[in-house]
């Protein structure tokens, strides 16, 4: 496995394993009609957009193997003045889970944060009813900070809740673990 800097031609993976992740992790917290038959083209949009985009703050990274996307990382460095860089993205495929690979995506946006933000903290979203995403996180120090409604895609209300890690070498210490 080896982990890179996506590029452009990574966007039409990228917004399938999003699409998949969405339509497997969040039935029940999103709308049904729209991972049925709305999550994959407007994810498509995103990533399009996204990866045409000149942005030096922008930080996308996949973890591929055999050509093929295992998964990747999305971070938009100090986005926040309070928390620092925002983790925006953070996805493997649920065939390899288990792998370690979002252990190593996140040690590879956390670098990426010290390197370019030195002293700032990371920070990241996660829905309140993803508790496997949480727990780990958990796992990898974060603490979460608070709380916030998310108006999705597709409608409707999600509770959010705010993972931070202030001193990234916390979480590249716990990815070494």
């Amino acid at each position: 496995m080896q982990i890179r800097n996506a590029l452009p031609s990574d966007a039409a993976a990228i917004a399938n394993l999003h699409a998949l992740n969405w339509r497997l992790g969040y039935r029940g917290m999103l709308s049904d009609d729209y991972l049925d038959h709305e999550v994959l083209a407007e994810r498509m949009a995103v990533w399009q957009e996204r990866m045409q985009a000149d942005d030096a703050e922008q930080y996308v990274v996949v973890a591929e193997e055999d050509g093929r996307l295992l998964g990747f990382a999305c971070a938009y460095g100090d986005a926040d003045a309070e928390w620092g860089s925002y983790l925006d993205n953070l996805h493997v495929d649920p065939d390899f889970k288990g792998r370690n690979i979002g252990v190593k995506l996140m040690a590879e946006v956390a670098a990426w944060c010290r390197n370019t933000h030195p002293g700032r903290g990371l920070f990241l979203w996660v829905l309140e009813e993803n508790r496997q995403a949480r727990r780990f996180y958990d796992r990898m120090g974060g603490v979460k900070a608070d709380e916030e409604m998310w108006s999705p895609p597709g409608g409707g209300n999600v509770p959010t809740l705010r993972y931070v890690w202030r001193d990234v070498d916390i979480l590249l210490q716990r990815a070494a673990q």
